[in-house]
C-alpha cells in the first residue's frame, strides 16, 4: 500500500534536549538509547578486554558486545521509523535545517548526536516523502535557534537558555521558536500545496 502525505507544512528543529521540536509546537522526546545502554556495553566491553585473543571465552564475549550494540541500533531505527512516517502522514512539506552531521559528529557532543541519529531521521523522511508525493525543504541553519519568529530580532542566547523571551512579547520553547524560523525560511510566501517533490533516496 503506497504511502500518503499529508497537508500543510511543518518546519523541524532537531536538538539534544528533544529529537525534534515542530512549528506546530509539538515536541519529541530524545531516547537516548546508546546513553540507557552505556554501562550494560561498558561491563560487556570490560569483559572482552581481560579475554585472551583467540580464545572461546573471548568469541563469546565479542558476540555479546556485538548483539548488545545491534540492539541499540535496532531500537533506535524502529523508533525513527515510526516518528518519520507519523510527519510524512502528517504533513504536505517538511523543512529541516541543512546542518553538517559530519561536523558534529567530530565535537564535543558527538556520542550524544550519534545517539540522536539526525541524519538517519532526515533520511527516512525524504524517502518516505519521495514516495508519498511530499516535499522536504533543507534550510540554512545559521542563527535560526537566536532570531525571534515573530519580530525577526536577533539575539544570542547559551546553550542553556532553555526560553525564547524577546522584548516583542514573544516567549516561547528555544526549540519551537527555532522550528518557526526554519519553517519561515522555508516555506514564507508559498502555497505548499502547489508543490510535492521530494529527491528520492535509499533508506
Amino acid at each position: 500500500m503506497a504511502e500518503t502525505c499529508g497537508t500543510g507544512s511543518v518546519g523541524i528543529d532537531l536538538g539534544l534536549n528533544s529529537l525534534i521540536a515542530t512549528s506546530d509546537g509539538e515536541t519529541v522526546e530524545a531516547l537516548r538509547y546508546a546513553h540507557k545502554a552505556q554501562e550494560a556495553q561498558r561491563r560487556r566491553q570490560r569483559a572482552l578486554a581481560r579475554c585472551k585473543r583467540g580464545s572461546k571465552r573471548r568469541l563469546k564475549a565479542e558476540a555479546r558486545f556485538a548483539a548488545g550494540s545491534a540492539k541499540i541500533a535496532r531500537q533506535r531505527r524502529d523508533h525513527l521509523h515510526k516518528l518519520s512516517r507519523s510527519l510524512v502522514s502528517r504533513y504536505q512539506g517538511i523543512a529541516f535545517e541543512d546542518l553538517n552531521m559530519a561536523g558534529l559528529k567530530r565535537g564535543m557532543l558527538a556520542r550524544s548526536v550519534h545517539d540522536a541519529a539526525w541524519s538517519l531521521l532526515v533520511q527516512l523522511v525524504q524517502y518516505k516523502a519521495a514516495n508519498a508525493g511530499a516535499e522536504v525543504v533543507l534550510v540554512d541553519p545559521r542563527g535560526t535557534s537566536q532570531t525571534c519568529p515573530s519580530c525577526g530580532t536577533i539575539k544570542a542566547k547559551t546553550l542553556s537558555t532553555r526560553t525564547h523571551a524577546c522584548e516583542c512579547g514573544c516567549v516561547l520553547d528555544r526549540d519551537v521558536a527555532a522550528a518557526m524560523i526554519v519553517h519561515q525560511r522555508a516555506f514564507s510566501g508559498r502555497d505548499i500545496g502547489l508543490r510535492c517533490i521530494s529527491q528520492r533516496v535509499v533508506a
